[in-house]
């Protein structure tokens, strides 16, 4: 439950990157607006610089989903695992208790006989 809690804010905390990254951006274009546009040489490197960054945005968010994607199949993996074990544990005990209940027959049998 804690971990669903966990998983939860972290999402929200990668929202809010994502979202002052988009308003910085925003702001940098406003900025060259205002000083003026310096020529087609000058805007084709800015389009090449911002595909880059898309680019490199891009290799990160998908960097993040297969690294959270890793983690929850690691979790499901432990939580799996887990519950075999305690399964395994339960049918155990349950094995025990159905022996220790066929002995004290035989114990109240030997009683009798005396």
């Amino acid at each position: 439950m804690a971990s669903v809690i966990e998983d939860q804010d972290k999402d929200e905390e990668e929202e809010e990157e994502e979202e002052e990254e988009e308003e910085e951006e925003e702001e940098e274009e406003e900025e060259e607006e205002r000083r003026g546009g310096g020529g087609e040489d000058q805007d084709k490197d800015e389009e090449e610089e911002d595909d880059d960054e898309e680019e490199k945005k891009k290799k990160k968010n998908k960097k993040k989903k297969k690294k959270k994607k890793k983690k929850k199949k690691k979790k499901k993996k432990k939580k799996k695992k887990k519950k075999k074990k305690k399964k395994k544990k339960k049918k155990k005990k349950k094995k025990k208790k159905k022996k220790k209940n066929l002995q004290l027959p035989e114990m109240y049998i030997k009683l009798d006989s005396e």
